[in-house]
């Protein structure tokens, strides 16, 4: 698929969607991008960008073509143009590349919002990229839309969602391509997914591609399982993590029993990705991991995704996860706990 001009619908449309759908749109992409919660006014001022990278805003587009110069607006300095829409169905059926960009939390709300393209997976060549946490979840997108070609990005970005229409770009930004499967096995990298990995170098976004999808999840679980847990568990931000002796040894013992797991599975991470993970954590700005924020915002975290669905994986192999096991019980106690309080 050519990579010069795509036709792209964003569904989740927050810090991460948000974010990477504007880029696109920055760089010349038709995009249209799913709002439910503040449509309202998102539809009437768009999305901000403020990022490391430079600042820039995406205005509503209500009818014709994208325009892919700037846009002159008084609230934003550059300024270009996308659609936004509070139901799928309104995308339209000429949308090739689909960025799903949801919390692992909401996938069950997947069945329905990719109900529009069933049939046009049928009839053309659909690429579907899922940008989320975890490992596994792509399965799902498989049975959902069979004849689709099915990719996943995993992101190391730091942002968040300043306000309905503002999202900030803290650091970081890079993203991880792979191809999926249905049976898990390791793809190469393809025509289809230099393509895709074009398209986003062309917005500028970092893009490393990768043979192995399953390999990139277990590398990108190196990070998520320490530092989101601890986050919650702990009531810190990233740079205090690292900074603290005892949280840092935990951290490395969470990694360490990350890739145990990945080794049960025959992919093999050296120690010295682990010493990555970790220094990069240390030159990061600090950070709220976006479990902190859920939890703190009184929304699900994504336990099943990051952990539970990891220790599955891990039990098949008769692979013991002491560390991750515990840290799992101990936000599942806080979850609930914060529930009941709220009632």
């Amino acid at each position: 698929m050519d990579s010069s001009f795509r036709k792209i619908a964003v569904i989740g449309s927050g810090a991460v969607g948000g974010f990477y759908g504007s880029l696109l749109a920055k760089s010349g992409c038709e995009v249209s991008f799913l709002i439910h919660s503040d449509f309202e006014k998102i539809s009437k001022q768009g999305l901000k960008i403020e990022s490391i990278w430079g600042d820039f805003g995406v205005l509503p587009l209500s009818k014709g073509r994208v325009n892919q110069d700037k846009i002159s607006n008084p609230n934003y300095k550059n300024s270009y143009q996308a659609y936004f829409v509070n139901d799928s169905k309104d995308f339209g059926s000429d949308v090739d590349t689909i960025l799903i960009c949801l919390k692992s939390t909401e996938n069950k709300q997947l069945a329905y919002l990719l109900q529009a393209f069933q049939d046009i997976s049928h009839q053309k060549k659909l690429q579907i990229v899922l940008i989320q946490n975890g490992i596994g979840q792509e399965l799902f997108i498989h049975e959902l839309l069979p004849f689709a070609k099915v990719f996943a990005g995993l992101a190391f970005l730091c942002s968040v969602k300043k306000s309905p229409h503002c999202i900030q770009h803290i650091d970081y930004g890079e993203l991880t391509l792979a191809e999926s499967q249905p049976d898990q096995t390791a793809c190469g990298i393809g025509s289809e997914l230099k393509d895709l990995g074009n398209l986003f170098q062309k917005a500028g976004i970092p893009v490393n591609l990768e043979d192995d999808l399953i390999l990139a999840r277990w590398k990108k679980l190196f990070w998520n399982i320490p530092f989101n847990g601890l986050s919650v568990l702990l009531n810190a931000e990233t740079d205090q993590i690292v900074q603290n002796q005892d949280s840092l040894t935990l951290v490395r013992d969470l990694m360490a029993e990350v890739q145990l797991a990945a080794k049960a599975e025959g992919r093999l991470i050296p120690t010295s990705f682990l010493e990555d993970r970790v220094k990069r954590t240390f030159s990061m700005k600090p950070y709220p991991t976006s479990m902190k924020l859920d939890y703190e915002n009184g929304r699900a975290m994504e336990l099943d995704a990051i952990y539970r669905s990891v220790l599955k994986r891990a039990q098949s192999s008769n692979t013991s996860l002491p560390n991750i096991k515990f840290l799992l019980h101990a936000l599942e106690y806080l979850e609930k706990n914060k529930s009941i309080d709220k009632k």
